[in-house]
Order: C-alpha cells, then sequence, then structure tokens
C-alpha cells in the first residue's frame, strides 16, 4: 500500500473534503494511481486520511487559497481524526519519521515520497 504525506492548513483539508480533490503545484502527482493514500497533516496535527479514487488531471479553477495548485487528483477522506487522536497520532508520526529517515524527514513529506511499510503500518493502528 502507497501511503504519503501532505502539509496542509485546516482551511485546506476542508476545502478537500468539500470539493473531494488535492491539489499540488508539482506535476510528479500526475503518476499518482487510484488506491494510493495521503495522510493530510498541519503543523502540529494529523487531521485525515484520504484515498485516490480517480486519475490526476489539470485544472487552473481556483479553490485553496494560497495558490492554484493545478495538478489534482479525486480523493475520498476515509478517516478524520479529532484533535485528541490527531495530536497523538502527529507525535508518534515524527517520532518514527525522525526514527526511520533522520533529519531528512523533511524531505519525504515535501516530495510525497511513499512512506515505509514501518510508518504506514503505524499509523494503520489509528484506523481501527
Amino acid at each position: 500500500m502507497i501511503m504519503r504525506v501532505a502539509s496542509i492548513s485546516e482551511e485546506q483539508f476542508s476545502k478537500c473534503k468539500k470539493y473531494k480533490l488535492w491539489g499540488s503545484e508539482r506535476p510528479t502527482i500526475m503518476k499518482w494511481t487510484e488506491g494510493e493514500l495521503i495522510l493530510f497533516k498541519t503543523k502540529d496535527r494529523i487531521m485525515g486520511l484520504a484515498e485516490v479514487i480517480g486519475k490526476p488531471f489539470e485544472d487552473n479553477l481556483l479553490i485553496w487559497e494560497g495558490g492554484l495548485y493545478p495538478y489534482r487528483v479525486p480523493i475520498v477522506i476515509i478517516k478524520e481524526y479529532n484533535s485528541f487522536i490527531g495530536d497523538k497520532l502527529y507525535q508518534d508520526f515524527k517520532d518514527i519519521m525522525i526514527k526511520e529517515y533522520g533529519s531528512y524527514y523533511g524531505w519525504v513529506i515535501l516530495n510525497k515520497h511513499p512512506l515505509k511499510e514501518s510508518i504506514v503500518n503505524m499509523i494503520s493502528k489509528y484506523n481501527t
């Protein structure tokens, strides 16, 4: 199972839910496939988990504040975390990212690189 991480604001997460879309400034998401997962995080909380449910596409309709994000994938939110769980998951996520990637963990998030299986397994424990 491929899982990636996207850093967003709470307002952007709300728009993702409303429009069932996630967008990026980078065309690398054009290679993503149905069934891949996206873990949405803010600067201090995990907001939710989404599944890609369609093919990536380009669109110039402005949806999110802060950027056009023309490269898009259709998604469905499969898990939304309350603040208590989201805060706890964020700390566990940060700890395991540092353990697995060291000081390069930010690169993994920034480049939407697929997460290691150990991290996906840890996150999956929060979804039962």
